[in-house]
């Protein structure tokens, strides 16, 4: 086997080790959630997320097999990039108030 057959093969398998963490990120964030409210925001944002990251890594792909143009790259990185800090400070901000931690327990004391 050739070097570059090994790069396809761990670039296949690093991919898909990637999604599979994801997913289960994912669904244990959804499980993690103490009220229903928290749960709905938690499953309507991860459909969002996951469909937004979609859309891009398309782009990306895309862009790699040169069927994207390079402005549509750059859009599509700007966007992804862009969106990471203040979509984690909506989300910490809303988690805040739909699954507050809990009360700290008297039996330490």
């Amino acid at each position: 086997m050739e070097g570059g057959m090994w790069g396809l093969i761990g670039g296949g398998i690093g991919a898909a080790l990637g999604i599979l963490g994801a997913a289960w990120g994912t669904a244990r964030s959804i499980r993690s959630c103490r009220t229903p409210e928290a749960r709905r925001f938690m499953i309507r944002l991860s459909v969002a997320v996951w469909a937004g990251m979609s859309v891009g890594m398309l782009v990306i792909i895309l862009h790699v097999f040169r069927m994207a143009p390079d402005w549509a790259y750059w859009v599509a990185m700007a966007c992804m990039l862009g969106a990471i800090v203040p979509l984690a400070r909506f989300v910490n901000a809303r988690m805040a108030v739909l699954d507050p931690p809990p009360p700290p327990s008297d039996a330490a004391t």
